[in-house]
């Protein structure tokens, strides 16, 4: 019985080229991976921030200014402010969707 050895192989050095490509494409790969939880992580983060900011003023200042609001616009409905001052204070408490 006898076992033939490969002593030359016409195809290693493209199977060599190919598994380096391979590699190569795992740590690209790897790498975009590791971005995007790296921006995921930094989004997250920069939401919650300002969460943190934006609470003061949805808990104090939105509410005072809806008294002010409500104040100019009894005003303006008793001819005590102009319609200036009443569309001002409207837009002053003008919340986006």
């Amino acid at each position: 019985m006898s076992v033939p050895l490969r002593i030359f192989d016409r195809n290693q050095g493209e199977k060599l080229r190919t598994q380096i490509d391979i590699d190569r494409n795992r740590r690209v790969a790897d790498a975009a991976r590791a971005q995007v939880y790296s921006d995921v992580d930094s989004a997250y983060a920069t939401v919650n921030s300002t969460i943190v900011l934006l609470k003061p003023y949805k808990d104090m200042y939105l509410t005072q200014a809806e008294r002010v609001r409500d104040t100019v616009s009894f005003a303006y409905q008793h001819g005590g402010a102009s319609l200036l001052d009443f569309l001002d204070a409207q837009k002053s408490t003008a919340t986006p969707n």
